[in-house]
């Protein structure tokens, strides 16, 4: 089930984020990510757990730990191998977020690196590439005074999410309660069905307003907030989890 905001909420201001979502009971989520572009996980050396700690890896996962996108999909954390910088890893929730961000920084994880992966250095590797024309460029330079001609490249280009990628999951059993900003809500529900293992009649989803149409907010909230819904379902505890700006790149 797919709960919209009203115009007039919006207007008056009465709609919140998910990051404006709060209880007593509220526990805080962080994501440990790979600091290698590529390699297989060795070891993940994690130190005796504090009890007000929610932890979880690959193996916690009750579904499937994927999240469907088009074309294919995306593994939701990594479990042998990791395939760039800043892939989720492991997942953890606290009340006390410096608590918990102390806690993370003792944890050790182990590597073999493997070659990098990437654009090809070569324009003959490349699978497909796209030209753009507009106009008349030929006639153009021909009735140019002068014409400045060179080799321009730029490296993949990203835009900065706003708001922020955020996710608010709240359980009552089996029932989960999410608030996310999205544009595609059945990718959520699909996706977190799959993730924990339950029927998307379990699911309610709230949404918030997307900002900017820019496509952060297509599949990417459903990675957010199935991470989210992990934590909740084994800590039983609303959970908030938000990305950074440097998370959002990544």
């Amino acid at each position: 089930m797919v709960e919209n905001k009203r115009f007039k909420d919006k207007l008056a201001g009465k709609i919140r984020y998910p990051e404006d979502i709060n209880s007593k009971r509220t526990i805080a989520a962080r994501v440990v990510r790979s600091e290698i572009s590529h390699g297989i996980i060795k070891g993940i050396h994690i130190p005796p757990v504090p009890e007000e700690i929610t932890l979880l890896s690959a193996k916690d996962i009750p579904g499937v730990n994927k999240i469907t996108v088009p074309g294919g999909f995306v593994p939701l954390l990594g479990d042998k191998k990791v395939r760039y910088i800043g892939e989720a890893i492991l997942l953890a929730a606290g009340p006390d977020e410096e608590e918990l961000d102390n806690f993370l920084n003792t944890i050790k994880i182990e590597y073999e690196i493997l070659e990098k992966l990437g654009i090809p250095a070569s324009s003959d590797d490349f699978v497909s590439s796209r030209m753009i024309v507009k106009g008349t460029p030929e006639e153009a330079i021909s009735q140019s005074w002068q014409v400045f001609e060179s080799y321009f490249s730029t490296p993949s280009q990203e835009h900065m999410a706003t708001p922020l990628l955020s996710a608010y999951v709240k359980n009552e059993g089996q029932k989960f309660i999410i608030n996310s900003t999205t544009q595609w809500p059945t990718n959520i529900i699909q996706n977190i069905s799959a993730v924990l293992g339950v029927s998307k009649d379990n699911i309610t989803l709230r949404t918030n307003p997307s900002g900017k149409s820019l496509d952060s907010k297509i599949w990417m909230p459903s990675v957010v907030a199935a991470q989210a819904a992990l934590l909740s379902q084994k800590s039983k505890k609303p959970v908030r989890l938000i990305y950074s700006a440097r998370e959002d790149f990544l």
